[in-house]
């Protein structure tokens, strides 16, 4: 996850002040001691959390610090060219090793990225909704407020596959999950969690306002799959949970067989339930029925 700009640059400043303590040692330490593998410290922890751009402003900060050790420092015997030398040295050193410390934690976080999203629709996969949706459930125990969890199955889907093939497929694929995607608040969670399956999370949101959001998403979706005169509708099982339940697992089965009811009734629908005070709503038809 990227760290944010205010964050990041507290750690840059953070890193500043120790480069300044450093150097004030290293001033006032004999001229046979040195402090130049410190100043390595804050250089690295600034690429580490801030990245490689402004970890240079630290290393730069340290090369100056040494540097005016060296120059200002009485007992010192400074020759010129050789001062040279090292100041180019040391900051290649510091520089080399920041770029290095940067990018391995760029592709560090590029990599938990990638493990956390769904390669063929780029929404999260079930691994990041789990974690995310058991952050949101101890949300709502915390604040005893209710939430909606939605369960999206693509009917059909397999005649796709066998009639029109797996590109085609896949295409539909990345189409449902950028209209879920487009159509939900921020504050929503979506996730696909199976081959033609999607979760969607709503914080905070009662079952009125889960169905009216719920309405909008399939109107969406009934649009985006008819426009590519493709067979499939979709099958919709939502349960509104006033009371948290005992795991994310709970709630995704809970979720899961309500979408199976829809199918079992025809496909095509929706259906809402309220737990643990009311029973499941009647599945809604076909657009064309509803």
């Amino acid at each position: 996850m990227p760290v944010p700009a205010a964050r990041r640059w507290l750690h840059v400043a953070v890193c500043l002040v120790i480069v300044a303590l450093i150097g004030v040692v290293d001033y006032f330490l004999v001229t046979q001691l040195s402090c130049a593998t410190l100043y390595l410290f804050p250089i690295l922890w600034a690429a580490w959390r801030a990245g490689f751009a402004p970890s240079l402003l630290v290393a730069l900060a340290s090369v100056c610090a040494w540097l005016s050790g060296d120059i200002f420092d009485p007992r010192a015997n400074v020759v010129w060219h050789f001062l040279v030398w090292d100041v180019i040295m040391r900051a290649s050193v510091y520089v080399i090793l920041a770029y290095a410390v940067a990018a391995l934690k760029l592709a560090l976080d590029r990599e938990s990225e990638l493990a956390r999203t769904d390669p063929l629709t780029e929404v999260p996969n079930a691994r990041s909704f789990w974690e995310s949706a058991a952050v949101e459930l101890d949300r709502a125990r915390r604040y005893q407020r209710p939430f909606t969890l939605a369960y999206l199955d693509v009917d059909n889907f397999k005649l796709i596959n066998d009639q029109l093939g797996h590109p085609e497929g896949d295409t539909l694929l990345r189409e449902v999950a950028g209209a879920i995607w487009k159509n939900v608040r921020s504050t929503d969670l979506v996730a696909r969690v199976g081959g033609d399956e999607f979760v969607i999370l709503f914080p905070e949101t009662g079952q009125s306002a889960a169905a009216e959001l719920l309405a909008r998403v399939r109107s969406v979706l009934h649009d985006a799959i008819r426009k590519n005169g493709t067979p499939v509708t979709l099958s919709i099982g939502a349960v509104t949970f006033s009371t948290p339940p005992p795991s994310v697992d709970d709630m995704i089965k809970r979720a899961d067989n309500l979408m199976y009811e829809v199918k079992r009734a025809g496909k095509n629908g929706v259906a809402l339930a309220l737990t643990p005070s009311e029973p499941p709503a009647a599945p809604a038809g076909s657009p064309a029925q509803a």
